[in-house]
């Protein structure tokens, strides 16, 4: 698959990306100047659970602390994730990456309490919010399209990984609090990286029954 058929961004795509980021700061700083109330966005796997399903899209909207630097960061990421992946993998990979890999964390808590009530009791009320998972999805979904587009050359390869984990790091340092949620951030990355690889698979196969399909008619040209 080139670049062009990946990477390709609509004046359409930059507007709902920025409209995504302004939506994410102006509910940020809302809920951080108390006229907004955080319970009604942030997620848990017992709220979950009891059946509040809305919550999980609604837990990207809000960013965690630090704020300001958080939402910088968001920014950032999203620009670099249309400008490189497109907009359609940038959609597809910030949704299904941050309920999906949610979704994943809050099945290994069900599954371990169905065997052990008191295992994950923090974790399993604990508010969850924040666009991490997001940004993890985001990220995965960047270093696959590099990784595509190095190609053979070891170098290029390198520097994708090594800015994997300095962005990893990063991560961990704004956020030095591991537990079983903080696994999601490993869900969503991976999810961001498989949405990458379905997109090439899915558009080589396009470019395949296009090109069967032709095949007939030229023949038929030629024949003629």
């Amino acid at each position: 698959m080139d670049r062009a058929s990946i990477g390709r961004v609509s004046p359409v795509g930059w507007a709902s990306g920025g409209f995504l980021v302004a939506v994410v700061a102006w509910l940020t700083l809302a809920v951080r100047a108390h006229d907004v109330p955080l319970a009604i966005f942030a997620a848990s796997a017992a709220k979950v659970a009891e059946g509040e399903i809305w919550l999980l899209p609604t837990s990207a909207l809000v960013v965690d602390r630090p704020v300001y630097v958080g939402l910088v960061a968001f920014g950032l990421l999203g620009f670099a994730a249309l400008r490189i992946c497109g907009t359609r993998v940038f959609w597809v990979v910030a949704v299904v990456g941050h309920i999906g890999s949610t979704l994943a964390v809050y099945a290994i808590i069900w599954a371990s309490r169905l065997t052990d009530p008191d295992v994950f009791t923090g974790a399993f009320a604990r508010q969850d919010f924040g666009v991490s998972a997001m940004q993890a999805a985001w990220v995965g979904a960047i270093a696959a399209t590099a990784w595509r587009r190095a190609g053979a050359d070891p170098r290029a390869r390198l520097f994708v990984g090594a800015g994997v984990c300095a962005l990893a790091g990063v991560g961990w340092w704004l956020h030095p609090d591991p537990s079983i949620l903080t696994t999601e951030h490993l869900f969503a990355f991976l999810i961001g990286g498989t949405a990458v690889s379905w997109s090439r698979l899915a558009a080589s196969a396009r470019k395949v029954v296009g090109g069967a399909g032709a095949s007939p008619q030229r023949n038929a040209r030629t024949t003629g």
